[in-house]
């Protein structure tokens, strides 16, 4: 009788080339990277929208139990490629606004979002549409851009005060990188005026608020 032959057991090693090893370290850098982005990316869009719900919240602070004339600060972190726009009732359909370049920007507005008041919108994405046309509201003939918003957020403001923007043009980012805003806010009367730049310069005669406005006296 032949004796049985025990069978051995082999371990196959595997083993990666250097061009795949070299392969899958691309691969995990690549991963790492595009997660550690999305992470920032999403973190930067929370923290400029938690940003302006805080501003909002100062202005609302102010206005409702705010000193006159007493000066307060308030922090206004904006995403890049983001706007803070401020909607009066009486024009919050559209908004118009004269930008540094000799363009008369038309920006649609939130419509029946606010509730019939006042509203301070933070836009986050919009479309750009270039027209032939030229407008006279800055003053002189600008062209005229129609901008429409994509993803805006807006908060209602009370009908007891409102709020008036000295150098719009300030509250905007169109850079690639966070912008961070110190802004300054005074109350006069029923009025919240907010500037970049302190101490903020109230104009002498500013522009009267259609409806809030105090009514000249007869």
């Amino acid at each position: 009788m032949k004796p049985i032959k025990k069978i051995k057991k082999t371990k196959r090693a595997f083993i990666l080339s250097a061009q795949e090893l070299v392969g899958l370290a691309l691969a995990i850098i690549i991963l790492v990277t595009f997660i550690s982005c999305s992470v920032k990316y999403v973190g930067l869009l929370s923290k400029g929208q938690d940003s302006f719900d805080k501003f909002v919240s100062d202005i609302q602070t102010l206005g409702e139990t705010g000193r006159e004339g007493e000066p307060k600060t308030s922090l206004l972190i904006l995403d890049p490629g983001t706007r803070v726009l401020n909607f009066w009732s009486s024009y919050i359909n559209e908004a118009i606004f004269c930008t540094t370049d000799d363009v008369e920007e038309h920006w649609l507005g939130p419509q029946d979002k606010c509730g019939g008041n006042d509203c301070i919108c933070l836009v986050q994405e919009y479309t750009l549409e270039e027209t032939d046309t030229e407008g006279t509201f800055c003053g002189e003939e600008r062209e005229i851009k129609r901008v429409t918003p994509t993803k805006m957020r807006c908060i209602e403001i009370s009908p007891n005060y409102y709020v008036y923007g000295i150098g719009f043009d300030t509250w905007s980012n169109y850079e690639t990188r966070v912008k961070r805003l110190e802004l300054q806010m005074i109350k006069k009367e029923n009025v919240i005026f907010i500037c970049q730049n302190p101490p903020c310069t109230i104009p002498e005669k500013p522009i009267l608020h259609p409806v809030k406005s105090p009514k000249p006296q007869q």
